[in-house]
């Protein structure tokens, strides 16, 4: 067999050359199965931006095993792992990942089924440590230029969307002066102090082509 096609390992010919050397092997070896941090990709996500919950994310991890011969095997979907949100209480961010994001899958060092099954405090739900079963997913690197997004550059904010933007509160307060041409398409009225926009009467009017007054209210 060629030298690039023999079998290696993880021994070297010092592995077994001393004893400090052979148990550093096998503390090696032990701890290659321990899984930390891995680079995956969003094969589906339950939620699609609707106003609900975060939900689980199916993951593919991206870096392949590599067995003695160096020749390599993917690994397989990782189903249902939890993705992290900015939310505080009742108060989030609702961005959910879509298929083919890149990201992070962080895997917790002991089982946490029964934890997310009662978001409560529990015992492990079995022996497992560092394990893909635990992972969860955060989201890490964007592939395509935004087309919707919330910008900061300087001292000054942008946000953008190619569709539309909407608004909704008990009370809307705008400091600060209002530049360029707005135009409002909506159902209703808007009063401001005291004048109604859809239903004001002009004074001074007369026949002709003089210019009205001020509104009357």
């Amino acid at each position: 067999m060629a030298d690039n096609q023999a079998y290696r390992g993880n021994a070297d010919p010092t592995s077994s050359s001393h004893e400090f050397n052979l148990m550093r092997f096998i503390i090696s070896g032990a701890l290659a199965k321990v899984r930390t941090v891995e680079a995956v990709q969003v094969v589906s996500c339950m939620n699609d931006g609707g106003l609900a919950a975060a939900g689980t994310v199916d993951v593919l991890p991206l870096v392949n095993q590599l067995d003695g011969y160096g020749q390599p095997t993917p690994h397989t979907t990782i189903f249902k792992r939890p993705y992290l949100r900015w939310q505080g209480g009742a108060r989030a961010v609702i961005l959910d990942p879509v298929a083919g994001d890149i990201g992070l899958l962080v895997c917790c060092d002991r089982d946490t089924s029964l934890v997310l099954n009662t978001l409560a405090q529990a015992n492990p739900g079995s022996a497992r440590k560092f394990d893909f079963a635990d992972g969860f997913y955060i989201q890490a690197l964007g592939k395509d230029v935004p087309t919707s997004f919330l910008q900061f550059t300087g001292d000054d904010i942008n946000l953008t969307a190619p569709g539309t933007i909407t608004v909704k509160a008990a009370t809307i307060v705008l400091d600060g002066p209002v530049q360029g041409t707005e135009t409002a398409d909506f159902e209703g009225d808007v009063t401001g102090e005291g004048i109604s926009l859809a239903h004001h009467t002009h004074g001074g009017v007369q026949t002709g082509g003089g210019n009205t007054g001020e509104p009357n209210g």
